[in-house]
């Protein structure tokens, strides 16, 4: 899912978040040019958890949060990107996105190879709008938290240290991250304007059509609108539990 989407599920699931909370939610999607990979901060958070529980027990609620967002254990992430459908083969923004996956390739312009990944990015896109103007202080919390250089330390630190990597590289991911994305009650056209980043560093397409990606994202949330606040409780549910199960 997208940024304000992980911060509307980790705000259901932590009853008085802080500024940790609410950059570790977003903090496993900030791989720009950065030294750790998909798997590590989606598949390997638990390790992380376990090391700082021990050596910099302050920063737990950055990992917790983190924790809610991930692959595994089954964070937000799983129910979007692995299983959600009982029997369906990918989870429930790829199979929202098969219908429109030519209309990304020809908006977007990608290898046709890439158009289900892209096109489940416009189904996890089209939940920022609403989530965006219900809750209009996510976004801008998330920002906030991306520009604390005191936190910024206080997290990029002990998390580098674990996966022995450079805390500078990590500090640059998340102040950078901000303007890679759409915080501000995005519309439709802002969240498609965002992803022409994404599109150039990616892929190297310099030309998108924002106005037709603008247009698929609209469509998209008109198409999943008989199941799509279900999928939202479940996942608030499932995670809900997962964390509960995992000790400070």
């Amino acid at each position: 899912m997208f940024p304000i989407a992980h911060a509307y599920l980790m705000e259901r699931i932590f009853p008085a978040p802080t500024p940790q909370h609410y950059l570790g939610c977003v903090w496993p999607d900030m791989l720009w040019t950065g030294p750790l990979t998909h798997t590590q901060t989606h598949r390997e958070c638990l390790g992380l958890l376990a090391d700082v529980r021990e050596r910099t027990p302050a920063v737990v609620p950055f990992v917790r949060a983190a924790l809610s967002h991930g692959a595994e254990p089954h964070g937000f992430d799983w129910y979007s990107d692995e299983a959600y459908d009982p029997g369906a083969p990918k989870g429930y923004a790829f199979e929202r996105a098969r219908p429109f996956v030519a209309d990304v390739v020809a908006a977007t312009k990608v290898d046709p190879k890439d158009g289900l990944w892209k096109a489940h990015n416009f189904v996890e896109m089209s939940f920022e709008m609403a989530l965006g103007r219900a809750y209009p202080h996510l976004g801008p919390a998330v920002a906030a938290a991306c520009g604390d250089a005191a936190l910024i330390r206080q997290v990029t630190e002990p998390t580098a240290a674990h996966f022995g990597v450079a805390a500078a590289s990590l500090a640059d991911n998340i102040a950078r991250f901000p303007s890679s994305v759409a915080l501000d009650q995005p519309t439709s056209l802002d969240l498609a304007r965002a992803y022409t980043i994404q599109l150039d560093f990616k892929h190297g397409v310099k030309d998108p059509d924002v106005p037709a990606m603008a247009a698929i994202i609209d469509q998209i949330w008109d198409a999943i609108a008989p199941d799509r606040e279900a999928y939202l409780e479940y996942c608030v549910r499932e995670v809900a539990a997962l964390l509960t199960g995992i000790p400070d």
